[in-house]
């Protein structure tokens, strides 16, 4: 009589790759809301719950700057090319997120929305996000890679530290507090950082760290390019129109 074989549990299957377009489509229209931001050693996400659109959604001129905002585009010249007060862009950023369900704090917004914005703007460009169910009723999950792990090797350990954890959303306090150090040591260790890799500001770090990881193109559009693709034209006149500048055309 054959021996009886015994059968070893499926290993589980990895959750499926998700188009980073798409989710920012179900952000903007207010199919779904953020509900938490996830930061993890190695990877960074967000968790997204299901919407009916009466509380979220962006659209119109406002859909436009707080795309741009995202992407890392200086607000005055976003007011500069929509010919509107930068106290205003402001307003529409701000009430934009928060319809988005994100903290409207400069320091606070995730990375990985950022990166969503980003990449929707570029055609082509998507990142390894993995996509998954949540316990919750009408919730799910995302992650990508954690783009700032590209920089460990250019920084000083002290300075990727630092980076890392504004990455993260703390601010200069927190990170000092949690560094045991002052915040005038945490501001001298960001600006060598900043200087290192020729940026400005947690928004073009957060960008940097996207082009060294290979998600975006190492061609960065101009701020006045983008704000010229004024949303009269639509959103596919400018997803045409970012490509084209990506492109040289």
């Amino acid at each position: 009589m054959a021996p009886r074989q015994s059968r070893c549990p499926a290993a589980p299957l990895p959750p499926p790759p998700v188009d980073l377009t798409e989710v920012w489509e179900r952000l903007a229209t207010g199919r779904a809301r953020v509900a938490a931001d996830v930061i993890g050693d190695t990877h960074c996400g967000l968790l997204l719950r299901s919407s009916a659109g009466a509380e979220g959604g962006v659209f119109g001129r406002q859909r436009l700057i707080v795309e741009s905002v995202l992407q890392g585009i200086c607000q005055n010249c976003i007011a500069i090319d929509l010919n509107i007060a930068s106290s205003s862009v402001a307003t529409y950023a701000r009430q934009g997120l928060k319809r988005l369900g994100v903290d409207t704090r400069p320091s606070r917004v995730p990375s990985t929305l950022m990166l969503i914005a980003s990449i929707a703007g570029c055609p082509g460009a998507n990142a390894p996000a993995m996509i998954a169910p949540c316990d919750l009723d009408g919730a799910f999950t995302f992650r990508v890679p954690r783009p700032d792990l590209c920089l460990r090797g250019l920084l000083s350990p002290a300075e990727y530290d630092t980076v890392s954890r504004l990455f993260e959303g703390q601010s200069y306090a927190e990170i000092a507090r949690r560094r045991r150090t002052s915040v005038r040591t945490i501001a001298n260790q960001l600006a060598s950082a900043f200087r290192i890799l020729t940026v400005s500001g947690r928004s073009q770090l957060i960008r940097r760290a996207f082009v060294l990881s290979g998600w975006l193109p190492t061609c960065e559009i101009g701020p006045r390019e983008i704000a010229r693709a004024s949303y009269l034209r639509g959103p596919s006149h400018r997803r045409a129109f970012t490509h084209d500048l990506y492109s040289g055309a």
